[in-house]
């Protein structure tokens, strides 16, 4: 599945996509080659310091996920790197509509019990 988002994070910023997989989240984005926090919001000069690319995160990775609250928009995962570290990916929904939200996270929770079952060999 498919959800136009517009991420917030410093490892993908800007206007992107993310897809849920059977085995993990794919995020489609721009990727700072250097991160400056004031500037990368920017769209002119996010052409400059950003190049087009994909994260893929899987669900063996997935530490935490937090969904909106009652009033926000801001999706948040937060996942393990390879060498231990976390780091995160926060993004908004491009639609401002509730349901792409709850459409996301219902999908997210069911893709990440499946493989959790399958990783412990419940399947």
């Amino acid at each position: 599945m498919k959800f136009d988002v517009t991420f917030n994070s410093n490892k993908i910023v800007g206007p992107g996509s993310l897809y849920l997989d059977e085995t993990g989240i794919v995020a489609e984005g721009d990727v700072p080659r250097f991160f400056l926090p004031l500037l990368s919001g920017r769209s002119w000069f996010r052409q400059i310091i950003c190049s087009r690319g994909m994260r893929t995160i899987p669900y063996s990775r997935i530490v935490k996920y937090k969904s909106p609250g009652l009033f926000g928009r801001q999706h948040t995962i937060v996942y393990r790197l390879p060498g231990r570290s976390k780091t995160s990916v926060v993004f908004t929904m491009a639609s401002k509509t509730k349901q792409d939200s709850a459409e996301f996270a219902a999908r997210f929770h069911e893709y990440n019990t499946a493989m959790k079952q399958f990783l412990k060999g419940g399947i």
